[in-house]
């Protein structure tokens, strides 16, 4: 309501100017070409309010021109007695300096628009972008490359530095985002490109986060800046290190396994031999062949059962071995 009622005041201002012109050029054109004579100079002033005119209402202002003329050229021809000619030219000249004023006026008024409209596109799209930069759960600064500071940083990146943002903003990059690298930046310095490599993250607590980090060249504001994402994984390598430990374990319990299978197999090998050789040479009897069988049988099944166990254990990476099968293999 505030901004029709200024809009409301600015157009009465403008009625207001132009009738006030328009009263002064008729009073020239009477006192000066009825009462003095003078035909030419004053005519001059006409102009001011023409253009003014032409520039606040295009070419309806023309109209306005098209009366000037028109009274110019009767009190020139039809009171004054002048030749037609003259006044005509002049009214002619109110006519086209009107005209091509407006034609300008209409010009730049639509350039005004069109540039107001991608200024609110722009302005758009710089909103929508923030939103994004803002929501994306991945950590994004944005470096000049000339003096390595941080231009922004998005609310993950913030996080994960532990800073308040006037803490971040303006410092150089090297103070949280791969120290190490301090004089010798992949991109700006070596002229390398950084996409997905591991990197550092230092936190205000002084602790070394492990990153991912890409780095993307960008315009912003008609300069190159370099977009830094990276993404923590502390999980990862945390998960690495235990998988390393649980592999080397595994390979020494599996390789102490393999040496403890061993002389099982071969006590057993060594009683069936004995066994075949005593039945051959008459010393055992019925019942005790049939016993010794069992009881070799029977750890035969023990061993193929610590061997499932184990195979197992193997194929499911972080499995646990029966106690049984502990018990067996490590003792």
């Amino acid at each position: 309501m505030a901004r029709f009622s200024t809009s409301f005041s600015e157009e009465r201002m403008k009625i207001l100017t132009l009738i006030i012109l328009a009263v002064i050029c008729i009073s020239l054109e009477i006192l000066m070409h009825l009462y003095l004579g003078v035909s030419i100079g004053y005519t001059h002033f006409f102009y001011v309010l023409l253009v003014l005119a032409a520039i606040w209402y295009q070419k309806k202002a023309v109209v306005l021109a098209v009366i000037l003329a028109i009274t110019h050229i009767a009190v020139g021809y039809f009171i004054a007695g002048e030749s037609i000619w003259a006044p005509a030219l002049r009214g002619a000249m109110f006519v086209i300096v009107t005209l091509l004023v407006a034609i300008l006026s209409e010009e730049l008024e639509g350039a005004r628009k069109q540039l107001v409209r991608e200024k609110e596109l722009l302005s758009e799209s710089e909103g929508k972008l923030k939103v994004i930069f803002d929501s994306i759960q991945t950590g994004i600064v944005i470096v000049d490359p000339v003096t390595h500071n941080i231009v922004e940083a998005n609310p993950v990146a913030i996080r994960l530095i532990g800073l308040p943002t006037e803490e971040i903003v303006g410092k150089v990059c090297h103070h949280f985002i791969c120290p190490a690298d301090t004089g010798k930046c992949p991109i700006t310095d070596l002229g390398n490109e950084v996409d997905n490599a591991e990197r550092v993250l230092l936190t205000a607590k002084g602790e070394k986060v492990p990153i991912i980090k890409t780095v993307t060249p960008i315009y912003l504001d008609g300069r190159e800046h370099l977009l830094e994402s990276f993404m923590d994984i502390t999980e990862r390598k945390l998960a690495e290190v235990r998988l390393k430990e649980i592999n080397e374990r595994y390979i020494g319990y599996i390789k102490e396994a393999a040496m403890r299978l061993k002389n099982p197999v071969e006590v057993v090998g060594q009683n069936i031999a004995l066994l075949g050789e005593g039945i051959k040479n008459g010393d055992f009897s019925e019942d005790e062949i049939v016993s010794q069988l069992m009881l070799q049988s029977k750890n035969m099944e023990q061993i193929q059962e610590n061997l499932r166990d184990l195979n197992k254990t193997i194929v499911d990476g972080f499995g646990e071995l029966s106690p049984a099968s502990k018990k067996f293999l490590t003792e």
